[in-house]
């Protein structure tokens, strides 16, 4: 087969062709163009973009350096109170709680008011029982009768006695002289004598370097010698210094030094002190003198021959008590009631002997005082204070005399006439001796007591004649509350009795009193490393708070002034303080870079211990002190405040 040409498939005459060819060219004319302008536009965006970066730039940069110089603050350390705001928690109670204690065999039999009634003050509580009441009198009277015997039979020393020291020790002070009455020098001077037990006289003294307790001092004394002494501790600031006390007097001063250098003076006191002491005689010897050294059982001290034992000086106390408890009782036994001392809030009353009003007893609350007399339910006559028909006089007698054996007549202290043989005097108390007591003597009547044994008796036991008492019923005070809180030391030196405070309950946050500090206690307790101290503060008593619940105290102190500086200025590093106190006048650094001590603080201004002086200059920036809590949505808040 004959092959074919290739190009005999040739097309050799095509009508169509240019215009084909004519379209095609002009598409890719017009998308070079599209692709020129993409290219353009992008160029010119990408100008702009710079152009607008870079305008941003430079103004972000001049608003820096504008906010730089405009936030820049100069200020000085300077004089002012640091004012410190105290918070603590406490529960609210009552204030000024009081027993109320009576002998026991003084009860109630019925009482007119309920616990948490309030009561004022000679308004009747409630009547008292009588049986328990005569019963405990008589107790009383025969336990008298028995302390008399043993003071009759108590001997007396009339070979002169003598006060012995107890225990070994150096004379520091002798207060008594020769004559002198014991009782006086105790109660002017607080003992007869001062023994130094330890061997050691101190002094305190004020000083900033503490040396190290055990470390070795010298103390010059005002005559120019000197004794050796060591640091026995230091707190705070004190510190107190030994020495031994063979040369050192009470009272005398001392300058403490220490490697040449004086740490400051103080006083002398006895380290450990023992005050020798007694209550009856007069001084007849004195045996010892300032500065001996002495033994245990060494006289220190003769007495005159009219000196009592101690045992006799104990009954006779007892014995002032008991009558005072006689007097008590029989007041109460005059009108069959128990009154209240005090106004007050009525606390630990037995409440199944509540009863309701009586018609044959005085209306509730009615107020009588102490030692009036009213009607009690017997058939014998009553005083009703109205004048009486005088009785014909006894002709066997003389006119105007009196049987020695009538009682005589008395007033009660309300100004009622009490008649002769009053019928409510207790068993075994004659009238004279009842009224002796109420009146106020500490006498009993001999007739009433038996025959005294034999002195020389040597087998009787010391009996204690005391009487047992009972809490009856507590007084709350009925006006306010009080929160106890503790405070630290270093808040506690700057508060004061009668310093306003604010009470905010905590159910009650929206709630807020005022209160004043009422007490701060003298003796602290340690917790860790800190000091606290009790602070009670009382506020008036509010009808919607109840004893028990928790309150916050907030307590406003301000101190003396101090050195101070804003503490937006510091800057704290590796626990340290620093503050700057230079400035680039060119470029607005802050320069000076110095380190502070700082101490109490408040919200805005801390103490400057050192580092600063006084009018020195510090600087800081506006943006260190702004309080982010008040940005909001982006607007400080802090410009508008």
């Amino acid at each position: 087969m004959e092959m074919q040409n290739i190009n005999d498939n040739k097309v050799l005459f095509d009508p169509g062709r240019e215009e084909r060819s004519t379209e095609h060219v002009q598409k890719k004319r017009k998308s070079s163009k599209v692709w020129l302008i993409v290219v353009a536009i992008i160029v010119a965006a990408t100008i702009a973009g710079v152009n607008v970066l870079t305008y941003y730039s430079k103004k972000s940069s001049e608003q820096k350096n504008d906010l730089t110089s405009q936030s820049l603050i100069e200020t000085t350390a300077s004089m002012r109170m640091i004012e410190n705001r105290v918070v603590c928690t406490g529960k609210i109670k009552a204030a000024d709680k009081e027993d109320y204690e009576f002998i026991s065999g003084v009860e109630f039999e019925k009482v007119f008011f309920k616990n948490g009634d309030t009561v004022k003050e000679g308004e009747i509580i409630g009547t008292a029982d009588l049986v328990s009441l005569v019963s405990s009198l008589e107790n009383t009277r025969k336990m008298i009768i028995e302390l008399d015997k043993e003071l009759h039979t108590e001997a007396v020393d009339n070979n002169g006695s003598k006060i012995k020291a107890s225990c070994d020790g150096r004379v520091k002070a002798v207060y008594a002289g020769e004559s002198d009455n014991v009782s006086d020098v105790v109660y002017e001077k607080g003992s007869l004598l001062i023994l130094s037990v330890d061997g050691k006289m101190a002094c305190d003294i004020v000083t900033g370097k503490n040396i190290g307790v055990g470390t070795a001092v010298k103390g010059k004394l005002a005559d120019g010698s000197e004794i050796n002494g060591r640091a026995a501790s230091y707190s705070d600031g004190k510190m107190k210094v030994t020495f031994s006390d063979k040369i050192p007097g009470i009272g005398d001063r001392v300058n403490v030094i220490y490697e040449g250098e004086s740490l400051g003076i103080g006083e002398f006191y006895v380290n450990c002190p023992l005050k020798v002491v007694s209550f009856a005689g007069k001084i007849k010897n004195i045996k010892v003198k300032e500065g001996d050294s002495v033994k245990e059982g060494d006289t220190l001290f003769t007495l005159t021959d009219d000196v009592y034992s101690d045992r006799y000086n104990t009954l006779m106390s007892q014995r002032e008590d008991l009558i005072e408890d006689i007097r008590t009782m029989l007041k109460i036994y005059e009108t069959g009631y128990i009154y209240a001392d005090k106004d007050g809030i009525l606390r630990g009353l037995d409440e199944d002997l509540y009863e309701e009003e009586n018609v044959n007893l005085p209306s509730k609350g009615s107020s009588y005082g102490s030692g009036s007399l009213l009607a009690r339910d017997n058939d014998e006559p009553q005083s009703t204070g109205e004048p009486t028909e005088p009785s014909e006089p006894d002709q066997t007698k003389p006119s105007g005399s009196q049987d020695p054996t009538d009682p005589p007549s008395t007033t009660d202290p309300s100004g009622t006439d009490i008649p002769a043989g009053y019928p409510g005097i207790p068993a075994g108390f004659d009238p004279a001796q009842y009224y002796a007591i109420i009146n106020g003597s500490n006498a009993m009547d001999p007739g009433a007591m038996t025959e005294m044994p034999d002195s020389s008796a040597d087998d009787m036991v010391e009996a204690q004649y005391i009487n047992d008492k009972k809490v009856l019923y507590s007084l709350e005070e009925s006006t306010s509350f009080e929160i106890k809180i503790k405070a630290e030391d270093r808040n506690v030196v700057f508060m004061e009795e009668g310093m306003n405070c604010r009470i905010t309950p905590i159910s009650m946050s929206d709630k807020e009193y005022e209160g004043k500090i009422k007490d701060i206690a003298t003796k602290g307790s340690l917790s860790g490393k800190k000091a606290y101290y009790q602070v009670t503060v009382s506020f008036d008593r509010i009808p919607e708070l109840r004893e028990g619940m928790n309150a916050k105290v907030t307590i406003e102190i301000k101190s003396d002034p101090v050195l101070s500086i804003p503490i937006a200025a510091i800057k704290n590093q590796n626990s340290k303080a620093y503050v700057y106190t230079a400035k680039d006048e060119t470029t607005g650094e802050l320069t000076g870079l110095r380190e502070i001590t700082t101490g109490k603080s408040d919200a805005d201004y801390v103490e400057v211990l050192s580092g600063l002086s006084e009018g020195d200059k510090i600087y800081y920036l506006y943006y260190d002190t702004i309080d982010y809590s008040k940005i909001t949505n982006g607007v400080d808040t802090n410009l508008y405040m």
